[in-house]
């Protein structure tokens, strides 16, 4: 039976990418898995594939939000506050921009034991994509075939980033800056590393940010 739900969405360019990377993990991970991908990767499918109780693991590639993950076609959400309850007491794994923020904070307050994901947008170069798309993976493979603690894993891949950065400092000056972007947007809410409750000028940040994202 499956214990992992991967869901990846596939409509343009940047998604192929993602795709490719998340095509890539499923391939190396050795436990059962369940798969919405392109068109099948839609609120109501998932609605219906995250009831199976054997489901532990929710796996999600492709665009994301401050609101919610993107769902196939870019015109609502496979998961946002509404239906956050589907992922109480599972662990969550993301490559997507943003969702890390309010939304993996308030699935975590919700009973969500691991949100892995990234709390700014996630860029990378073209032109060095096995490099970005090794570091998405990473931090999954670590915890589920290596059966290292989710702490460890994502200590590992911070440490895999920084070595990264280290060899770009040499190179493209827009690799380095997409790799420390990313490393400081990767977080592991957790038990070890649970969300600081937002600070007044925090909130009022987010709130101008979140108005601009709507208006651009």
């Amino acid at each position: 039976m499956a214990t992992l739900l991967n869901i990846a969405p596939y409509w343009e360019e940047v998604t192929a990418y993602s795709l490719k990377w998340n095509q890539i993990l499923m391939a190396a991970l050795t436990q059962a898995k369940a798969q919405l991908l392109g068109g099948e990767a839609t609120r109501i499918k998932y609605m219906e594939a995250v009831k199976d109780p054997q489901i532990r693991t929710v796996v999600f590639y492709n665009h994301g939000s401050g609101q919610g993950l993107v769902e196939d076609g870019g015109a609502g959400y496979i998961l946002d506050e509404k239906n956050l309850g589907t992922v109480k007491g599972k662990e969550v794994y993301t490559m997507c921009c943003l969702t890390a923020g309010d939304l993996g904070k308030e699935a975590y307050k919700r009973g969500t034991p691991i949100w892995w994901g990234y709390k700014d947008a996630f860029s990378f170069m073209p032109q060095q994509e096995e490099i970005y798309g090794r570091l998405a993976n990473m931090g999954l493979l670590l915890v589920k075939n290596d059966s290292l603690s989710w702490r460890q894993a994502y200590e590992k891949v911070i440490e895999a980033f920084n070595e990264e950065i280290k060899k770009a400092e040499t190179g493209d000056p827009w690799v380095e800056i997409t790799l420390v972007n990313d490393r400081d947007a990767l977080v592991c809410w957790a038990d070890w590393n649970p969300p600081l409750a937002e600070t007044f000028l925090e909130m009022i940040i987010r709130m101008i940010l979140d108005f601009l994202r709507r208006i651009f």
